[in-house]
């Protein structure tokens, strides 16, 4: 059974959900350091910048990556290529996207 766009979708939305429920210093160090935009590999559980690299961080992508594993359980067997978390942050508003591949 493949994966619709539409379960994808839902993932990728409770998997921002998470996100931002436990991103409070990412959005803060973003706005301090006025960046824009934070990316990030959520195979990896590397930020895209390393000021983004530390341990809470890192501990937030772990959320991620693994909420993401326990729903794509439902869809085995499946190859994860990529999952991609982008943060933008604009007049002090987060928008997440999440990009799996």
């Amino acid at each position: 059974m493949g994966v619709s766009r539409r379960n994808l979708h839902s993932i990728a939305r409770n998997i921002a959900h998470k996100c931002v429920c436990s991103a409070e210093y990412i959005a803060e160090q973003a706005l301090i350091n006025d960046i824009k935009i934070v990316r990030a590999d959520l195979i990896n559980l590397k930020f895209e910048l390393e000021l983004f690299n530390i341990e809470r961080n890192i501990n937030v992508l772990k959320l991620c990556k693994d909420n993401l594993l326990r729903n794509m359980e439902a869809y085995t067997p499946f190859y994860l290529c990529s999952a991609k978390l982008v943060v933008t942050f604009d007049n002090c508003e987060k928008n997440i996207k999440i990009f799996i591949n």
